[in-house]
């Protein structure tokens, strides 16, 4: 496909100094023929994934090919094979017909840095459908280079550049064309010089943060970096058009400061350290912090606050234990509770305690939280997504499926401190902590996953979509409560179908609240017939099925009574 005369079969000691590529895909023949000469237009980004410099050739099979703003370069100049030379790690040496040579400074990776003219739109953009359409005269282009390429999101040829995260492709051919056409090159600093500033880097901060108290030393550090910094992006880089690097002596800094901050910790903060160490080995880094602060926290006793108490469990774990041997159950165990965890923290939850497969977690203590409620409901959306990427992944192992319950209830507990002298947990207690409990086995009864009381929909009805479940009195309670299915946020939506299906479930669920069985099974079952796995609509259809043969007594107030936990 490709045109040998647009390659180059250079010496094999640079083989390796270019990227290798086995195949490569060609223009399409009528192109290809057309053409001139043919560069590679591959785009070569850092690990990062930001493109900042371009090799200047590619290997494919035994030939080497050069991408595509060297070769218009090599086209424009008149620079033949045997024009160029190669020294891996200082530069490409092209040999003009004037008898001129141009050196292109190069990596030991064979990639020369692109000094970009600025932000995108750097050069001047035509339309390709105005050239269609013949709105821009011939003679414009006389004497120009032309790029032909795509800057549309759309078309999918936006790449990352230090200074933007979507930049057309064919303009990052464009800077390294104009690079080597104007030769305003960028050079590394060499690696004896990084060495040394780094050396000295740390040193400096070493005896700052080792000398001066740490607001001082802090304040020195940052304005000494901030200076190099300067020196580094402006001076250095747009005056000299040399990279003075940064991340080696940053991180050198960082390295230094941080060891220099723990051995002040360990030399002159011991007491502090003995009674975090002490707490710590019960308690979140996060009350920790709050006890340091506030030393009456780590009394025994506690106090009244509202908090949003969570509990989950995974369905069917004796059965899915049962069948694990214990070197596969413990790692899988601890993966799926280290997500959890995560997410929990992640929202300003506090983690209470694990019980086996089973997660208790409170929000709003003993960091206030204003909006608990949602951030519980927000920990359990996203666990149900985690897990689902977390199944995906367990399938492919051979390890069986998971799924979670979730049971979410608000209001006043005590929270604090409660044991012994000698051992203690920061937990709560309270007859809202029983009834999130409770919430997560109910789940069990109408096949869902996530259900919440009154008392949470209340506070976050704005912010969240749910399905109504049913007014139920969960076992050891005396009260009604009205329970709901969790299925998104407002902000998220549902689509269309499930949207229909909350209609039609509504639309049901006030026939079954009619005492008009045979109407509301039907209706149940019509819901059933779309979606034959929704949990809900199975037990009203099968409770709607016994009311009708089995009537219950007068006066009927609607609350179903829970018999087991």
């Amino acid at each position: 496909m490709f045109n040998p005369e647009s390659s180059y079969g250079f010496d094999a000691t640079i083989h390796g100094l270019f990227p290798r590529k086995a195949r490569i895909e060609g223009p399409f023949p009528e192109l290809a023929r057309a053409s001139a000469g043919l560069g590679c237009v591959n785009i070569f980004p850092d690990e990062d994934g930001i493109t900042r410099s371009m090799p200047l050739f590619v290997q494919i099979l035994d030939r080497t090919y050069a991408t595509l703003g060297m070769k218009m370069v090599l086209d424009l100049l008149g620079v033949e094979e045997q024009d160029i030379g190669i020294v891996p790690g200082e530069h490409v040496r092209l040999t003009l017909r004037n008898g001129k040579t141009v050196d292109i400074p190069i990596g030991e990776d064979g990639r020369m840095l692109i000094h970009y003219t600025g932000n995108y739109r750097s050069f001047r953009y035509i339309s390709y459908y105005d050239v269609l359409e013949q709105r821009i005269p011939a003679r414009f282009f006389e004497g120009k280079i032309v790029l032909v390429g795509a800057s549309a999101p759309g078309l999918m040829d936006l790449r990352s550049v230090p200074f933007s995260a979507q930049f057309p492709g064919v303009e990052i051919h464009a800077n390294v064309l104009h690079t080597i056409l104007s030769g305003d090159f960028l050079r590394k600093m060499d690696f004896d010089v990084v060495a040394l500033i780094v050396i000295l880097s740390g040193l400096l901060t070493g005896i700052m943060a080792l000398t001066l108290s740490p607001l001082y030393g802090g304040i020195g550090i940052a304005v000494c970096w901030m200076v190099y910094a300067y020196l580094s992006l402006f001076t250095m880089f747009e005056e000299h058009n040399l990279w003075l690097e940064l991340t080696r002596p940053t991180l050198a800094v960082i390295f230094v400061y941080i060891s220099a901050i723990v051995l002040r910790y360990l030399t002159e903060e011991r007491e502090k350290r003995r009674v975090k160490g002490f707490f710590q080995t019960y308690v979140s880094p996060e009350l920790v912090e709050r006890m340091l602060e506030d030393p009456a926290l780590a009394e025994l006793g506690g106090r009244r606050q509202e908090v949003t108490v969570f509990f989950s469990d995974i369905a069917g774990f004796t059965t899915i234990s049962e069948g694990m041997e214990p070197d596969e159950l413990v790692p899988f165990l601890n993966e799926y509770l280290t997500a959890m965890t995560e997410i929990v923290l992640k929202y300003g939850g506090t983690v209470d305690k694990f019980e086996g497969d089973a997660v208790m977690a409170f929000f709003g203590a003993p960091v206030p939280l204003p909006n608990h409620a949602l951030a519980a409901c927000k920990v359990a959306l996203e666990m149900q997504k985690t897990l689902g990427t977390l199944r995906k992944k367990w399938d492919e192992e051979g390890l069986p499926e998971v799924r979670i319950r979730i049971g979410l209830d608000t209001g006043d507990v005590v929270v604090g401190n409660m044991g012994s002298k000698d051992k203690m947990d920061y937990t709560v207690m309270g007859d809202h902590v029983n009834t999130a409990s409770r919430l997560e086995g109910v789940n069990k009864q109408y096949g869902t996953a996530i259900m919440l009381s009154e008392h949470t929909y209340r506070r976050v009805r704005e912010e969240v979509i749910v399905r109504e479940l049913d007014v139920t009195r969960v076992k050891g309670k005396n009260e009604a409560l009205r329970i709901y299915e969790l299925l998104a946020l407002r902000s998220e939506g549902v689509s269309e179908e499930v949207q229909k299906k909350l209609e039609q479930y509504t639309e049901a669920l006030t026939l079954y609240r009619n005492r008009q069985w045979t109407a509301a099974e039907e209706a149940f079952r019509q819901i059933l017939e779309q979606d034959s796995e929704d949990g809900p609509s199975k037990t009203y259809a099968a409770r709607c099925r016994n009311y009708q043969e089995n009537p219950p007594a007068e006066p009927w107030d609607g609350v179903w009574v829970m018999d087991t936990k």
